[in-house]
Order: structure tokens, then C-alpha cells, then sequence
């Protein structure tokens, strides 16, 4: 929410698309901290590991130049749009992360939203889905609240340092670094938990 604030201030927040898609995804992130108890650890991470490799490939992939603001109007569909948000929603909650590496792609493949506002519309819409996602946690006994607000407030300041380094990348440039580090970390992922494999 910090975050989306501070990306705001340079216009590069959409209101209108963060709560179509936000929306959309409360119902699902809610749904999917329900199922999140059927799975394990391990396996959570390897499915998470996954997704991150698909949506890291689809954005190396993906067409370099921009949408004009004719293209990126006439590529929405609301249909659409509250479609996929409810598909990150229950992503969010099912596998307790923000969803920022679905939401940026998604809003960027299937909007057409140009990287630097899909950046901060994201983080909006990650506000909004975590936010239904904890409290579908709630009651469960799965949350520990000392490490979450140490995490948080961490986040919170390293905001601010990604905030003008954000300002300071192009676009292309962002959407290959944003693909690289969502890979890596799934690698990552999938080394660490390898054992669940077998």
C-alpha cells in the first residue's frame, strides 16, 4: 500500500484497473487460504516455483515495444480483466504471496497496461488481495506476528529505494530484470525443495 502511494505521486497508479482487478481477486484469495491447509510445505513452493518460471518465460517472450493509450484502451476487456483477477486471487491466498509476479504480467499480457503503471497498479491490487488472503488465514493458527512485522517494516523502507530506482529504468529494461529475478528465484525454489519430487 506504501509503495502504490509513493508510484501515485509520478502517475503511475490506476485506480480504475486496481479495483476491477483487486475486486476480483478478494473472493478468490479468501477461497484460496482455505485450500492452502491441503498441501505441503514443500509442494506449495514447488507449484509457486512453477508459475514463477511460466510468467517469467511469457514476459522475456513478450513484444518489446509499448502499447500506445489507443492500443492499451482497446486491449481492455473488464470481462477479462475480473476474470484474471480472480484467478491471481486465488493464487494469493492459496500460496500466501502478494501475487506482484501474476499481477504485473497479467496486467501487462491481458490489459495491456504499460510496465511502469502495471508496477504500481500492482502494488495496489497486492494490498487488496493480501489483505483478503490474511484474513482468510485468520483463525487458523498459521500466523506468526513478530516476523510479520519485522518483514513488513523492511518492506516498507526498501519501497522507498525501489520507488526512484523504478523511475530511472525503461521499460524494456524493467520488464527483463523483473522476468530474470522472478526466474532465478525459482530456481531457487525448486533447488531448495527438490525433495519433494521424490
Amino acid at each position: 500500500l506504501v509503495a502504490s502511494l509513493l508510484h501515485q505521486r509520478q502517475g503511475n497508479l490506476d485506480f480504475k484497473v486496481a479495483a476491477t482487478f483487486g475486486s476480483a481477486g478478494v473472493a478468490g484469495a479468501f477461497l484460496g487460504a482455505k485450500l492452502t491447509a491441503l498441501v505441503s510445505g514443500s509442494v506449495l513452493l514447488l507449484i509457486f516455483a512453477a508459475l514463477m518460471l511460466i510468467v517469467g518465460a511469457l514476459m522475456l517472450v513478450r513484444k518489446k515495444n509499448e502499447p500506445s493509450p489507443t492500443d492499451e484502451k482497446r486491449r481492455r476487456n473488464p470481462t477479462k480483466t475480473l476474470l484474471v483477477g480472480a484467478g491471481v486471487g486465488v493464487v494469493t491466498g492459496f500460496l500466501g504471496v502478494g501475487g506482484g509476479f501474476l499481477v504485473v504480467p497479467a496486467l501487462v499480457l491481458f490489459a495491456g497496461v504499460p510496465m511502469h503503471l502495471a508496477i504500481g497498479t500492482s502494488l495496489l491490487v497486492i494490498a487488496i488481495n493480501s489483505a483478503a488472503g490474511f484474513a482468510g488465514h485468520w483463525g487458523q493458527g498459521q500466523l506468526h506476528f513478530t516476523a510479520t512485522a519485522a518483514f513488513t517494516l523492511a518492506a516498507v523502507l526498501g519501497t522507498f529505494a525501489g520507488e526512484r530506482l523504478a523511475g530511472r529504468i525503461s521499460a524494456g529494461r524493467m520488464r527483463q530484470l523483473f522476468a530474470g529475478f522472478v526466474i532465478l528465484i525459482a530456481l531457487f525454489l525448486m533447488v531448495a525443495n527438490r525433495q519433494a519430487l521424490w
